[in-house]
């Protein structure tokens, strides 16, 4: 029950962007842009990344849909664990998704940011047909769910969902993520997500939004902040 290395959330944090579009080969490689990607986990994108839709009503209208996210088996040391890596803001539509602050219910039953949790449930019928034959026979493996900006944003309301649907041990880990939900979320996912990192840098607004009453998670737990020149600290 490994969790990831820093380098090693960072890369995959950093190619869930690159994750767009089909690979005709099967096996999706990243060869040197990450390395430590290469060496623990395995992806195949034969039918494309896992889909979402972001923007405005008219988006979603029409279901212009986007890779979003793509879930690797993990191998060497993470043999039975699987990661999933959701990408952050990288179109206007997702701005204004970014930027939809109205409250919405989550499938916790507790409030959450609505165009988040409008993107994630257009993610979701495509993560649960990826992830049944994956976990429903077994909960043995560790669940990493990785994101960065709005992509940790995703991960973080995934994640959850991942522990509530498979009962599998799910280690969330995002970078510059801004807030998700009111307190009700943020309580109910510390206590659900077995162990939560959240990295964030001294000078990105992005974490400090949006503002009260929404709540970061976790209420205990893990967070690194990355100030300028002092290196990493933990909080």
């Amino acid at each position: 029950m490994a969790t990831l290395t820093p380098k090693l959330a960072v890369q995959l944090a950093s190619v869930a962007y690159d994750i767009k579009e089909p690979s005709s080969s099967g096996l999706y490689r990243f060869g040197k842009s990450a390395p430590e990607v290469e060496k623990a986990f395995q992806f195949d994108l034969s039918n494309g990344p896992i889909q979402g839709i972001s923007g405005s009503i008219l988006a979603r209208m029409l279901k212009r849909s986007t890779g979003f996210a793509a879930v690797g088996k993990g191998k060497g040391q993470y043999d039975g664990d699987h990661v999933i890596a959701i990408r952050g803001t990288a179109s206007l539509s997702d701005g204004i998704t970014d930027a939809h602050i109205g409250l919405t219910g989550g499938d916790n039953n507790s409030l959450i940011h609505a165009g988040f949790n409008k993107t994630f449930q257009s993610m979701k019928p495509a993560l649960e047909s990826t992830l049944n034959p994956m976990l429903a026979r077994s909960s043995s493996g560790t669940v990493h769910c990785v994101g960065h900006s709005l992509g940790g944003a995703l991960a973080h309301i995934t994640a959850d969902w991942v522990k509530r649907r498979y009962k599998n041990k799910v280690f969330l880990y995002t970078f510059g993520a801004p807030r998700v939900g009111l307190d009700g979320f943020a309580l109910k996912t510390s206590n659900n997500i077995d162990r939560i990192f959240r990295c964030t840098h001294a000078a990105d607004p992005v974490p400090m939004v949006p503002l009260w009453p929404f709540v970061h998670a976790p209420y205990h737990g893990e967070e690194v902040l990355l100030a300028p020149g002092q290196g990493i600290r933990a909080c």
